[in-house]
């Protein structure tokens, strides 16, 4: 921008060159102003006009201003389509552990009107149940009697549920069967039994168990559920099999609890293949039934099994067994894998003491692979593997930091990273178990 004074008389015009208006300059009226002076030299007084002109040139390559159009038709406001608005909603409310925020689509349904079906939808697709009021709420919001109560209830996935008589107001097996019945699209349970079954509703029943014959009769007619979580720390030894006998089709199978509270026999599976979580000990009945049932495709141990435990599963499912979940991998662990499971294409191993473990005699087939390490572990053995395994699809790493005011940063990090990103290898750094955990446990990481 230039300010360049002209003299002359009032009939002079304002002169600019014309390389300048070449450049794209401009003369603005409001940049144009005149001012009068009188000046005197010697005896003659003359009156002359002085033009200030402020010439702005725009930046090289650019196009000298132009006015604004207007349009004459009227600006129409165009609304996201709902699938987009619910697949927005679903990354903003996903944590780092792969829950869900229940906050954030509280908050997200109640901006407007085009936010709160895909809201509450995403809202109603993970159903928490602890107790005869919430059951009650829950089964007037899907009431089948109004077509926002079948709405929601299409959009149920999986359903987490806890039995517990010495809570006030706890929740009813009956009522917990019941909501399942609700759900027509249900895939996965997780359920928590705790403390002694209430007495039975007939004298004709002695056992004390959860599930009577009319919540069985309610789970029979629900819908087809392909995961099943359940953890038993009550008395009441007949619910995984009554559980088991109604759904005889399980993909995804978790137990926990006491290792006593399991009777004998369990029913047969007819899933073509089984995932399995396990805390050991494991009661004898229910190593009997793995030994006799499907073929199972990954097994998550979430306490250390013993050498004689883990020889005993590997033996009868380990020709058969692509994933694989230990806290820890010691050397007569790591034999045992390696002479049981040639197939096995997921391996996790959390504690930072065995991460060189783990890779020092690997399987061929492995493919993804999740380990814990800390700051003075030296990452040597896993660049090593990545090298000699072109296979490797995936790498997931838990820094462990042994204080909190410790760096977050290991000094090969970027080495790995580098070698991941040069071979195309999918990479990722955790520093909470948790993400760690959900990560490497969801069925593209673990169900190969």
């Amino acid at each position: 921008m230039g300010n360049i004074k002209f003299a002359g008389l009032w009939s002079a015009v304002p002169f600019v060159s014309s390389d300048a208006w070449d450049r794209g300059a401009s003369v603005s009226a409001s940049q144009l102003w005149w001012r009068t002076s009188r000046l005197t030299h010697g005896t003659q007084e003359a009156e002359r006009e002085y033009v200030d002109v402020q010439i702005a040139y725009p930046s090289h390559g650019s196009t000298p201003p132009r006015p604004p159009l207007r349009s004459t038709a009227a600006c129409r406001h165009v609304p996201l389509p709902a699938e987009v608005i619910l697949y927005i909603l679903e990354l903003a409310s996903t944590t780092a552990t792969l829950q869900v925020d229940t906050s954030a689509l509280l908050a997200a349904s109640l901006v407007c009107r085009s936010w709160s079906v895909p809201g509450q939808s995403l809202l109603f697709r993970h159903i928490d149940l602890r107790s005869q009021p919430s059951y009650a709420a829950f089964a007037a919001a899907v009431s089948p009697a109004t077509p926002r109560g079948r709405a929601l209830a299409q959009g149920i996935r999986s359903m987490r549920a806890v039995l517990d008589p010495a809570q006030p107001l706890y929740l009813r097996a009956r009522s917990f069967a019941h909501a399942v019945t609700l759900c027509p699209k249900l895939r996965a349970i997780e359920l928590s039994c705790y403390g002694t079954p209430p007495p039975p509703a007939t004298k004709a029943c002695d056992a004390r168990t959860f599930f009577d014959e009319q919540a069985l009769a309610y789970l029979r007619a629900g819908p087809a559920v392909s995961s099943l979580r359940f953890a038993n720390w009550s008395s009441d030894t007949d619910a995984l099999p009554s559980l088991l006998a109604v759904y005889p089709a399980l993909h995804t199978l978790s137990v926990r609890g006491a290792a006593d509270v399991i009777a004998a026999p369990l029913p047969a599976l007819h899933a073509p293949a089984l995932h399995v979580a396990l805390e050991p000990p494991l009661a004898p009945a229910l190593l009997d039934w793995l030994a006799t049932g499907p073929p199972v495709r990954s097994i998550d141990f979430t306490r250390q099994p013993s050498p004689e435990l883990l020889e005993r599963v590997l033996k009868v499912h380990g020709p058969t067994l692509a994933g694989l979940a230990l806290p820890s991998l010691f050397p007569a662990t790591r034999a045992l894998v390696r002479a049981h499971c040639p197939r096995l294409a997921a391996l996790r191993v959390e504690h930072a003491w065995t991460s060189a473990s783990v890779f020092a005699d690997a399987p061929d087939a492995l493919r993804h692979v999740a380990f814990g390490t800390d700051l003075e572990t030296s990452l040597a053995p896993v660049l090593a593997f990545v090298r000699a395994h072109p296979g490797v699809e995936r790498v997931q790493m838990m820094l462990w930091k042994r204080s909190p005011g410790e760096r977050d940063c290991h000094p090969q990090l970027e080495e790995l990273r580098a070698l991941c990103a040069e071979r195309g290898i999918e990479f990722g750094v955790d520093t909470d178990v948790r993400a760690f955990r959900a990560v490497a446990a969801s069925p593209s990481f673990f169900h190969l």
